[in-house]
C-alpha cells in the first residue's frame, strides 16, 4: 500500500457535470456580487476566468495563486473589488451550494476515504489551487467527505502553481515531505492529474468522468471508482 495518496477533487472525489456546475457557480456569483460591485454579468465573468488563466500560466514562484487571481481581477473590477475579499469567502459558505445541483455523489467514494484515513495513509486533497481554501472545504463536503482526514488541501493561499505545472507537485512534495515513489496521484483528468508522473509519483485515472484532452493514457493504471478500490488493495 502507497504511504500518502493524493485525490484530486472535481470529476474524481466530486463527481460532477463541469458544464453545468460552472453555469450555476457563476450564476450565483453574479447573483451575489454585480449590484454590490455596480458592474454587469459579463465583466464579472471576464474578470474571473482571467484571474483564474492568470494562476494556471504559471508563477514567479513567489507570488501565490491568491495574489495573482486578486491582481489581475482589480485590473478589471477595479481596485475597490479588494475590499470585497472576505464577501467572496462569505460567498463560498452560503451561496455557492447553488453549485451542489451539478454534483452526483457517489457514497463509495467517502467510505473509501475514510476506510484508507482508518487505516493511517496519509492523505492529500489536491485540488486545482484555483479557488480559496473556504471553498474547496466546502465542495469536500459536497463529496460527503470530512476535510480534516486530508493531512493537507490545496487552495490558491497556499500554492504557488497550479495544475498541469509539475511545480504544483513539486511544491506539495517539499512542502509535506513526500518521496513521490511511495505516493500515489488519483485524478480524472489526464493532462493535470497524469502531470504528477513526471515528478515520479505513481498514478491511477479514475475514467467515470474522465477528461482525456486526446492524451493517450493506456500506459496508465485505469479504471472505474470500482475498479479504483481494487487497484488500491491489490498494492
Amino acid at each position: 500500500m502507497f504511504k500518502t495518496i493524493l485525490f484530486d477533487l472535481d470529476g474524481t472525489m466530486l463527481p460532477m457535470e463541469q458544464e453545468e456546475f460552472v453555469k450555476l457557480y457563476f450564476k450565483a456569483l453574479c447573483g451575489r456580487f454585480c449590484p454590490v460591485l455596480k458592474i454587469d454579468p459579463d465583466t464579472l465573468v471576464k474578470a474571473v476566468w482571467t484571474g483564474t488563466k492568470e494562476m494556471v500560466a504559471g508563477g514567479d514562484g513567489v507570488t501565490t495563486c491568491k495574489q495573482r487571481f486578486w491582481g489581475s481581477f482589480a485590473q478589471i473590477c477595479g481596485n475597490t473589488v479588494l475590499e470585497y475579499e472576505k464577501d467572496f469567502d462569505d460567498f463560498y459558505t452560503k451561496e455557492f451550494a447553488a453549485a451542489k445541483a451539478a454534483i452526483h455523489p457517489n457514497p463509495k467514494i467517502p467510505a473509501l476515504i475514510e476506510q484508507l484515513h482508518q487505516s493511517g495513509i496519509a492523505l492529500i486533497a489536491a485540488t486545482n489551487p484555483i479557488f480559496p481554501s473556504v471553498a474547496q472545504a466546502e465542495r469536500i463536503k459536497w463529496a460527503g467527505i470530512d476535510p480534516k482526514v486530508f493531512n493537507y488541501i490545496t487552495s490558491y493561499e497556499n500554492s504557488k502553481f497550479a495544475k498541469p505545472d509539475t511545480r504544483y507537485y513539486e511544491e506539495i512534495i517539499e512542502n509535506q515531505g513526500l518521496n513521490p515513489a511511495e505516493c500515489l496521484m488519483v485524478g480524472n483528468d489526464a493532462a493535470e492529474d497524469l502531470a504528477a508522473v513526471k515528478c515520479g509519483f505513481n498514478a491511477f485515472l479514475v475514467t467515470d468522468f474522465v477528461i482525456a484532452r486526446g492524451i493517450d493514457y493506456s500506459n496508465i493504471p485505469n479504471g472505474s471508482f470500482d475498479d479504483l478500490k481494487m487497484f488500491l488493495f491489490e498494492n
